[in-house]
């Protein structure tokens, strides 16, 4: 059986045809440029045509065509797709055909999904538990890759999801972006498996997403709202997280402390009063233990990622000496707060941080000044390139409070705070010219004037100038945090990490 994935080179669809070409599938691609992922699944004899055209698909003529998120409807090779009946699915859809059919532990969040997953993950894997993971971000655990499959991979489990696919194939008319997995699973009357093992993954809310899954045990790390290019309204995103519980067969690991968490059980309740809840599981109460380890890096996030962890691992009775073990030694994960240079006699610490939203920029700038503590720094310097039109326009006021609130308390530690220009993804014309950078700095600026804040922000340009100065060593700090989901990010990466 071929399967064609549009947008191979992401990290998650790359992870995803490798999972599926381990599992015997003939596995094909395509994306806009040549990158190094793209280099890799060459060499590991999937085909990647660069440049997405019609005649990709008709070449190929695939059974099934899995899609990035980043690409809608009226993609040529999505269209094309279905002009010839050949079935589409989005890549949660795809995921979803393997959280469906085996036992499984997703792990959700506005904050915290992909480290709280590394954890988990290393602490399955240090248990002997043989675990099958697929994560947002690359991870030294897995040979700086970002899934593993199972050693004990059964024929079983291959001709399951080949028997699934094919009656997945069948319902090709009535599959649309709108449709979950979950509910194609009910349709046909397909059980979960049971496997020796867990599939533990990333479970992303954005367009409801992890509403594809049915899962054995959800963690939900921490929740504010966010995408308000689709969710409309915070009650909308909290009803989201809520359908999620209800697809939860076991028990849900969350922290009842939060007013939103309190929310979503209340939604939850109310979408479903005829039948309980799983068993909730509060994780809040595993922090004060979890102060106690020896993590490499105590700030906020990490104890509460950690907490997560430990709680889901307690609840499926993993030996605690193995859960304080492997907790202690794990070192990180791809672009969270990841170090990514040293510092040297001359030259500062690189820092780099997926942070884009009010509340992730705030934990990632509290682990910049636990950090400055922890190694007696004197003066850092911090570049923001915010991430998308709509979320910069729509949440101006939490951004400019999150900002504010740090150079109140930590102003003289920082040499220069920039902010570069947007970057653009999914931003529509009408988005563009709500906002940009330069109103945004006038704003923050402003708010620090009326509150006497000593200390003004600086406009960066691009992204690439503010590589180029990092490169030249125009910063005289000790350490450059750069908090990006964008271009600056990769620039970093890229230039500095190789």
């Amino acid at each position: 059986m071929k399967l064609f994935f549009v947008g191979i080179g992401g990290i998650g669809m790359s992870a995803l045809a490798r999972i599926f070409k381990n599992l015997g599938f003939k596995v094909y691609g395509s994306d806009v440029k040549e990158t190094p992922i793209t280099a890799q699944l060459e060499n590991e004899d999937i085909e990647v045509f660069i440049g997405q055209t019609k005649e990709n698909i008709l070449k190929v003529k695939p059974h099934l065509v899995i899609r990035t998120n980043a690409v809608s409807e009226d993609h040529i090779e999505v269209k094309t797709a279905k002009d010839l009946k050949i079935p589409v699915l989005t890549y949660p859809q795809g995921v979803g055909i393997i959280s469906n059919l085996l036992p499984s532990i997703g792990i959700t969040g506005t904050h915290g999904k992909t480290s709280t997953t590394a954890m988990i993950s290393k602490i399955f894997k240090d248990a002997d538990t043989d675990p099958f993971v697929l994560i947002g971000a690359l991870y030294s655990e897995f040979g700086n890759k970002n899934f593993r499959i199972p050693t004990r991979s059964t024929e079983e489990i291959q001709n399951k999801v080949r028997k699934v696919l094919r009656k997945v194939l069948k319902s090709a008319d009535n599959i649309t972006s709108t449709v979950f997995t979950r509910e194609l699973f009910e349709k046909h009357n397909i059980k979960k498996i049971k496997a020796p093992f867990y599939f533990i993954f990333e479970a992303d809310e954005y367009k409801d997403a992890f509403l594809n899954h049915s899962f054995d045990y959800l963690v939900i790390v921490d929740v504010d709202y966010d995408h308000a290019d689709y969710f409309k309204s915070k009650k909308q995103y909290l009803t989201s997280f809520a359908k999620a519980i209800l697809n939860t067969k076991k028990a849900v690991i969350l922290n009842k402390r939060s007013e939103n968490i309190q929310e979503i059980l209340n939604i939850a309740k109310s979408l479903d009063k005829d039948s309980q809840l799983p068993e909730i599981v509060d994780y809040s109460s595993f922090i004060e233990k979890t102060k106690q380890l020896k993590l490499y890096l105590k700030t906020d996030f990490i104890i509460i990622d950690a907490s997560a962890a430990y709680a889901l691992a307690k609840k499926v009775s993993i030996p605690e000496d193995i859960i304080i073990k492997s907790l202690e030694v794990y070192k990180g994960v791809w672009r969270r707060f990841e170090v990514i240079r040293e510092k040297s006699k001359n030259t500062p610490y690189i820092i780099n941080d997926y942070a884009h939203n009010p509340k992730k920029i705030y934990m990632a700038l509290l682990a910049l000044f636990d950090f400055v503590k922890q190694h007696q720094l004197k003066k850092v310097t911090i570049i923001f390139e915010p991430h998308q039109y709509n979320r910069l326009y729509t949440l101006q006021d939490e951004f400019v409070g999150v900002i504010t609130k740090i150079l109140k308390k930590h102003h003289r530690f920082i040499e220069a705070f920039i902010i570069t220009d947007i970057y653009a993804a999914r931003s529509t014309k009408e988005d563009r010219e709500t906002i940009d950078a330069k109103r945004f700095i006038e704003k923050v600026n402003r708010v620090l004037k009326q509150k006497k804040i000593p200390f003004r922000v600086i406009y960066g340009n691009t992204p690439k100038e503010q590589v180029e100065k990092i490169q030249k060593n125009l910063y005289q700090c000790d350490a450059i945090l750069c908090l990006s989901a964008g271009e600056l990010g990769i620039l970093v990466e890229k230039t500095l990490k190789g």
